[in-house]
């Protein structure tokens, strides 16, 4: 595993990148505050382990989604910008995709829209969302029975 976390790369990877993950959004992007969308499977298994390594060194807002394909859709995005806008979100703050790959496509195509645009970070969490909708840098959403035929692509995504 490489070790220089947090570079000028794209795609960041390392044992324990979690661990720097709140001074990289600070530092880096210049973040104060981050919107995690995930759904009921990844808020149940992966969340409590990513505030476990984030802790309170910066302040989250977590917007949950249904689990599934067929939550991949205008209804599910309007739900995720809705609550952006509930709590103020700003195109400083950065939206964080913990999930599979709708939770990826969704939350980096309401990244895209939101004002026009929001920084993003996807942390995928299934074999399918890392090599689709982070290193392939796709977002989207189903419309009219056609998968992901609404869509955004991100050339410079980082993702852990």
């Amino acid at each position: 595993m490489a070790e220089n976390v947090f570079d000028d790369k794209a795609i960041f990877y390392s044992k324990n990148c979690l661990d720097k993950f709140a001074a990289f959004i600070q530092n880096k992007i210049k973040a104060q505050r981050i919107f995690i969308v995930c759904d009921t499977n990844s808020s149940k298994h992966c969340l409590p382990y990513f505030k476990k390594c984030v802790g309170d060194k910066i302040a989250i807002n977590i917007i949950k989604i249904k689990a599934g394909e067929v939550y991949k859709n205008f209804e599910t995005i309007g739900f995720i910008c809705a609550q952006l806008n509930k709590y103020f979100a700003t195109r400083n703050d950065v939206i964080v995709n913990l999930g599979g790959g709708v939770v990826c496509d969704a939350g980096g195509f309401a990244a895209a829209i939101y004002k026009r645009g929001m920084h993003f970070i996807n942390i995928p969490t299934t074999l399918m969302a890392m090599i689709d909708a982070a290193i392939g840098g796709k977002t989207g959403i189903n419309f009219e029975g056609l998968k992901t035929i609404l869509a955004h692509f991100i050339f410079r995504l980082p993702c852990l």
